[in-house]
């Protein structure tokens, strides 16, 4: 029905323009060129999410990087420990036993544990988590016995300075002049060690914390049975053999 309308109107037009005498009229000129919009401001680019497998290596090698920087805090801090593992860089040192040092090392270990317990350990491989929280709890049960003052009873039947100071020359290399050198240096400072420690067993003394008197009384005779041996057989005599 529309569209026969439309016919007969455009039929009508038709006719009526070819009848006139008059031309036409001139084509309606053509509209003027819209201008041209400037462009909207392109979007900055999406930030990529961070890469999952990278943030991962990243921690695990921030995991292995504490790991090691808190050993070789350790090695530094026990001397003895370090020559007996055949680390020679500290072989002229003895653990600093004051009682300021004591309480610099329990600050340290307070803020290694905030470092390792910030380590998000999602991801790792088993015993790298394992390592994790080995670490965690070790220095977590260190500074919560801390409230013990253990440090105030360096002696007993099973170690402390009577029994390592004998032990320690047999565990060491003495291969260069470097190494006798060192272990004389060691020797020359012993009496300072020997001061702290009486320091310490007297301070634990007026806080009534000593060992059993059977535990010590077996710690008086280790020390004599070292001293009462023949010189050729002593423990101290070993660095001469080697030599």
């Amino acid at each position: 029905m529309h569209r026969s309308v439309i016919g007969l109107a455009l039929t009508v037009a038709v006719t009526a323009v070819g009848c006139s005498s008059k031309p036409p009229p001139a084509a309606p000129s053509p509209p003027a060129a819209a201008a041209p919009q400037e462009a909207a401001p392109s979007a900055p680019p999406a930030e990529k999410a961070p890469d999952a497998s990278a943030s991962l290596e990243a921690r695990r090698k921030q995991m292995t990087a504490l790991l090691d920087e808190q050993w070789q805090y350790t090695l530094k801090r026990s001397p003895e420990l370090a020559s007996i593992l055949g680390d020679r860089r500290y072989n002229d040192r003895w653990t600093d036993s004051s009682t300021e040092a004591v309480m610099a090392d329990l600050a340290e270990a307070k803020k290694f544990l905030a470092r390792f317990e910030a380590i998000d350990t999602a991801g790792f491989p088993e015993q790298e988590a394992l390592s994790q929280q080995l670490m965690v709890r070790r220095l977590k049960e260190r500074l919560d016995n801390a409230r013990f003052e253990n440090w105030l009873m360096p002696i007993d039947q099973f170690g402390g300075l009577h029994l390592t100071i004998a032990q320690l020359p047999s565990f060491l290399p003495l291969a260069t002049v470097k190494d006798y050198d060192d272990y004389i240096a060691r020797l020359k400072k012993l009496p300072v060690v020997f001061a702290q420690l009486t320091r310490l067993l007297e301070t634990g003394v007026a806080k009534q914390l000593v060992p059993p008197r059977i535990l010590l009384e077996q710690c008086v005779g280790q020390a004599e049975a070292i001293a009462r041996g023949a010189p050729a057989d002593s423990a101290f005599a070993v660095p001469v053999k080697k030599f």
